[in-house]
C-alpha cells in the first residue's frame, strides 16, 4: 500500500504512467475542487504527472515532500493564499516556477505579480490551449 504524508491521502495524487519529455509534475492548488478537477484533467491528458492540494498549507506539505516542476495556484484562497504560496515555494526552491490563476487576471499590477515571484498569470476562465501555451512559456524559461 502506498504510503502518503501526515495529512495527505491517495487524491492529492494523480499519477500519469507514461511520462515523456515536455511533461511535468505539476502541483494544483485550488480550493475550488471543480476548479482542481479540470485543470487535474487537461493535465492529464497531456501527459502530466498531477499532484492536487485544496488549499495553501496543503500545498507547502506537498511542494516539500514531492519536488514538482511548476506550480498552478489559485491566487484568491482562505488561509495562505496564491501569493504567500509563491513566496514561500520560491524562498524555498528559487528555480520552482509558478502559475497564478485567478479571476482578477487583467487587473492585477506588474509590480504585484514581480513582488510575489509569480511566473505567469493565468486569468480564469481558461481554456485548455491557454493552459498548454502558459505552461510551455513559463517551462521554456528553465
Amino acid at each position: 500500500m502506498a504510503q502518503y504524508p501526515e495529512g495527505l491521502n491517495q487524491e492529492n495524487f494523480i499519477h500519469e504512467q507514461d511520462k515523456t519529455e515536455n511533461r511535468f509534475r505539476i502541483l494544483v492548488v485550488d480550493d475550488d475542487e471543480n476548479v482542481r478537477e479540470v485543470l487535474a484533467d487537461l493535465l492529464l491528458l497531456e501527459g502530466h504527472e498531477v499532484l492536487l492540494a485544496e488549499d495553501g498549507e496543503k500545498a507547502l506539505l506537498i511542494f516539500e515532500q514531492e519536488e514538482p516542476d511548476l506550480i498552478i495556484t489559485d491566487l484568491g484562497m482562505p488561509g495562505i493564499s496564491g501569493w504567500e504560496v509563491s513566496q514561500k515555494v520560491k524562498s524555498m526552491r528559487p528555480s520552482i516556477k509558478v502559475i497564478v490563476i485567478s479571476g482578477w487576471g487583467a487587473t492585477l499590477e506588474k509590480d504585484q505579480i514581480e513582488r510575489n515571484f509569480v511566473d505567469q498569470v493565468l486569468p480564469k476562465p481558461f481554456h485548455l490551449e491557454q493552459v498548454k501555451n502558459t505552461i510551455a512559456q513559463v517551462m521554456s524559461k528553465l
